[in-house]
């Protein structure tokens, strides 16, 4: 790694400040407010040890404005809501442009809850599976979702809480439709397919005007058939990020290796990042962290790496629990675990256990409105908050590679991962509130500016305007005000 780091520093540190550039004019969607106190902020970052990983990260934001840039985030019922997913897509569409809402399913059909930016509904006799199941009872895509007709005449239709923007889209639906003829309707207007460019298994529809409302018409042409849908994708037709939300309330670790349609289905979506956001399900009813979930977690990245070598893999945790009034310890475990995974694959890391605050911290999130009675699921509020702290988590690790005087990796000790007892005090950290008295910092041999404000919650900027440091460098025993 340190012989190839004056050529990685010289590939990326420009591409790195564009990007700040852009986050200080563009971001202001993604800042913090009002976070409760035993969050840490001092851990918020995309964590990773392999350059190279966070490389492609870097260059992807950087040219999605020319190439696009494209998420698949896959989950459980902490993603399928889209709130916690869509304030992370607001942060990255901030930065690289809006390339598209992404992939959506009506979940009218499947009778679960749907994305909270849309409704649907249906006519027709529909059969269905998802990601849940196991095994599918029917074979599933890459939505995780799968719904089916014979019927000589069905129907959907989705309505969008806002109407989308003006410019050109395209509407693309993932749907096996041999034998049936398909109609689309945007705002009661037919919308033709695109010429050339449908196919057996996706149909292509180019849309000119804003809209909030569609209808898709399905009418038998071959009386053996039967219709497929798989999920309906939305992109801009100029570049940008495109985000898609792939979570499934009740789905595990061995989701996609599930799905049987998922290797030629993940090639429409071509994602440049993926984000792993299971494991709750995997380890709330037993309280444990088995071989097999290990297996499962290594089976999915490598199945990822063998078809998109190119692209970044971002592992996260889960977040403390209580189940049947016991807390289950093994979301420590199960973040130390996902934290050697992450170096062994070499993957980028968001350790949302530690951020969240750490083991016993589930009730404090009540005590906030930032979490459910259940002890397990988060609030509108709370699923907000942690988007909008996986947006911010991206910006301060691009922040502080492009600051720090020798690019390396960022990585938290694993000892700040610590269980707090319950009777104990988490890490206190003061946002938007007044500070009591200066802090002051002696400086120590080895100590960076970088070192100095990642360890006490700060920025270099704040530090350095603080004590009216015109560069970067500091010599030991040098007194710092860290804050006043």
């Amino acid at each position: 790694m340190k012989t190839n780091m004056k050529s990685f520093q010289s590939s990326y540190v420009k591409p790195l400040l564009l990007v700040i550039t852009i986050l200080l004019f563009r971001g202001a969607s993604a800042q913090l407010v009002d976070i409760p106190g035993f969050i840490r902020l001092q851990s918020n970052y995309i964590e990773y040890q392999d350059t190279t990983e966070f490389s492609k990260l870097v260059d992807g934001l950087r040219t999605s404005g020319e190439k696009g840039y494209r998420v698949a985030h896959f989950g459980d019922s902490h993603v399928q809501p889209d709130y916690s997913a869509g304030e992370i897509r607001k942060t990255l569409q901030s930065i690289g442009g809006v390339g598209g809402r992404g992939m959506t399913f009506p979940y009218a059909i499947a009778k679960t809850y749907s994305q909270h930016d849309y409704s649907s509904s249906f006519t027709g006799i529909w059969e269905t599976s998802n990601s849940m199941h196991n095994p599918p009872r029917i074979p599933l895509g890459v939505s995780g979702f799968v719904a089916r007709t014979s019927d000589d005449n069905a129907s959907f239709k989705m309505k969008f809480n806002k109407r989308m923007s003006d410019g050109s889209k395209i509407i693309k639906m993932v749907c096996d439709h041999e034998g049936f003829e398909i109609s689309l309707n945007i705002d009661g207007v037919a919308i033709k397919q695109s010429e050339g460019k449908s196919d057996n298994n996706l149909l292509y529809f180019e849309v000119n005007t804003t809209f909030d409302s569609l209808q898709v018409k399905i009418t038998k042409t071959d009386s053996s058939s039967t219709f497929r849908l798989y999920g309906l994708i939305f992109e801009e037709t100029n570049a940008g990020v495109v985000y898609h939300n792939l979570g499934v309330g009740g789905a595990r670790f061995d989701a996609i290796i599930q799905q049987k349609l998922y290797n030629e289905q993940i090639k429409i979506l071509n994602p440049d990042l993926f984000i792993l956001d299971w494991g709750t399900n995997d380890i709330l009813a037993g309280d444990m962290v088995t071989v097999s979930l290990r297996n499962n977690i290594n089976a999915t990245i490598d199945l990822i790496r063998n078809q998109f070598p190119n692209a970044a893999i971002l592992l996260t945790t889960v977040q403390d629990m209580n189940r049947k009034g016991n807390n289950i310890k093994s979301s420590r475990t199960f973040s130390k675990m996902i934290r050697e995974i992450a170096v062994e694959k070499k993957c980028l890391l968001y350790d949302w256990f530690k951020v969240s605050g750490g083991g016993y911290s589930m009730k404090k999130w009540i005590a906030e409105k930032c979490a459910q009675n259940d002890n397990i699921h988060l609030t509108i509020k709370g699923y907000r908050l942690k988007g909008r702290l996986l947006g911010q988590a991206i910006i301060n690790s691009l922040d502080s590679s492009s600051k720090s005087a020798i690019l390396g990796p960022i990585w938290i000790k694993e000892q700040e991962n610590m269980v707090v007892a319950e009777n104990e005090q988490p890490v206190q950290i003061e946002v938007n509130r007044k500070p009591v008295g200066k802090k002051v910092y002696i400086v120590k041999k080895g100590d960076s500016l970088y070192v100095i404000a990642r360890k006490h919650g700060t920025t270099v900027a704040k530090i350095k305007k603080l004590n009216n440091l015109k560069s970067d460098k500091i010599i030991p025993g040098q007194k710092l005000v860290i804050k006043k």
